[in-house]
């Protein structure tokens, strides 16, 4: 048996028997029927040479018999096990993993991959040559292939490739110089993903976003400005604002240099074609805020330790700063929300539309409420002992992601920023949260 190519289409393509025309980044079909296009890799089809190489070994006069060379060629096919390692299998079920778990996040970024490949395609595209990153993508497709609920026999598998992706991926960040560290750092995130829905161990996921965080700094921000470690960081970002919350940290992002990531990431992408380009300007000038709200509580919670007047005051005077510019940003954000509703005319309100923009708006709003809460703690004399927890915490904590994995949608889309939780307690002992998460709409 030998390997002879197969169709060069994309994977969707190819499932659903369809010429596929392989325009980048996204195939023509794909974009007609607004589907997250999974990109092109070589396949091939074995077909069986061995009749005619045994009619060619009988005309022979060599001393080795047909029967031998069947047997080298028998050895050359790769067994049950070989063929189904993780690369082989991954575009479809990635895809689908993309779908059931980001499909309004995923759908709203994907006209910045003009330039640069976004975290699908460029995992698709790689996967044959990263082990750690085919795994990882692989572990985390097997978990999502369902909206709602997990298949035994899928979550034990899952489990087995995540400990090969595990070890894979602590070898190549163990050697010195890796050949890609940005194919590394996308794994890692997989891998958090993976956690958020599966809980292997407590807070597994703020283990794997601690590894996102060394290697992202390690890095620096210009090794993001392009390639995949710019996917990377869009679509990761939100997700490091919550595990900054949990930690009691500030973000690592709000550093100059980020910012001034964040603010070319901007530049660009707000000229690029397409009507969700419109939403990019405001949507990054809302992240440059965002970030700063981590310090915030870190100095809020530092001043209920150490009274200081003095940076009480400071503290006071920059989170009103940001209200004053999330007030200004949720305003347009209405209004360019409001003229999309009118160029699709649209009889939905705000609220009832539930895309990237309205969740973003949900992010801002929940933000405004806590520099009204943060605002108010500061002024107290003394500053009482309180901790704040994201959203995305409670809907791991609750196993809301392994009900409906379209969470991880929401969360992402408003930058983790939507139902936040401030706790006030006077121990640090009672600072603990076992409520249930109270309902949100369902994005379908």
């Amino acid at each position: 048996m030998v390997g002879v190519p197969h169709s060069t289409g994309c994977a969707l393509c190819r499932e659903r028997r369809i010429k596929c025309d392989q325009a980048k980044p996204q195939c023509s079909q794909c974009l007609k029927f607004r589907r997250p296009c999974p990109g092109y890799r070589r396949t091939y089809r074995f077909q069986d040479e061995r009749p005619a190489l045994e009619r060619r070994h009988q005309l022979s006069t060599s001393p080795r018999s047909s029967v031998d060379g069947a047997n080298e060629l028998r050895q050359a096919v790769p067994s049950d096990d070989e063929q189904h390692q993780p690369a082989q299998h991954q575009p479809v079920s990635f895809m689908r993993f993309i779908t059931n778990a980001f499909p309004i996040f995923h759908e709203i970024n994907s006209f910045r991959a003009t330039d640069y490949p976004n975290l699908s395609a460029h995992i698709n595209f790689s996967s044959d040559r990263s082990f750690y990153l085919a795994a990882a993508a692989h572990c985390v497709s097997l978990v999502f292939q369902e909206i709602s609920g997990m298949e035994d026999s899928l979550l034990n598998n899952g489990r087995h490739t995540y400990n090969h992706a595990i070890h894979a991926v602590r070898q190549a960040s163990s050697l010195e110089q890796s050949s890609n560290k940005a194919e590394v750092l996308g794994a890692i995130i997989l891998l958090s993903i993976y956690e958020m829905r599966v809980q292997t161990i407590p807070d597994g996921w703020l283990n794997h976003a601690q590894g996102v965080e060394a290697i992202m700094e390690e890095l620096g921000a210009q090794a993001h400005t392009y390639g995949f470690a710019r996917a990377c960081y869009i679509f990761f970002r939100g997700f490091l604002i919550a595990y900054a919350l949990q930690r009691g940290q500030p973000c690592f992002l709000e550093k100059e240099e980020w910012q001034q990531l964040a603010e070319r990431i901007r530049s660009e992408d707000s000229q690029k074609l397409g009507n969700d380009a419109a939403f990019v300007d405001v949507t990054e000038r809302i992240f440059t805020e965002f970030v700063k709200f981590p310090r915030y509580t870190y100095e809020a919670q530092l001043q209920s330790r150490v009274p200081n007047d003095r940076e009480a005051f400071h503290l006071l005077s920059r989170i009103l700063d940001s209200r004053k510019e999330l007030q200004l940003l949720l305003s347009e954000l209405k209004d360019l929300i409001t003229a999309d509703l009118a160029r699709e005319n649209s009889m939905a309100s705000q609220e009832d539309t539930l895309n990237a923009p309205t969740l973003l708006l949900h992010g801002v709003e929940s933000a405004l409420v806590l520099s009204h809460d943060l605002e108010d703690r500061v002024a107290m004399t003394p500053v009482p002992l309180f901790r704040v927890s994201p959203g995305l915490t409670r809907i791991i904590e609750t196993g809301a992601i392994v009900r409906d994995a379209s969470w991880l949608d929401q969360m992402a889309c408003s930058m983790d920023l939507a139902a936040i939780i401030s706790i006030l307690t006077r121990n640090y002992d009672d600072l603990h949260y076992h409520e249930e998460p109270e309902e949100y709409p369902t994005i379908k």
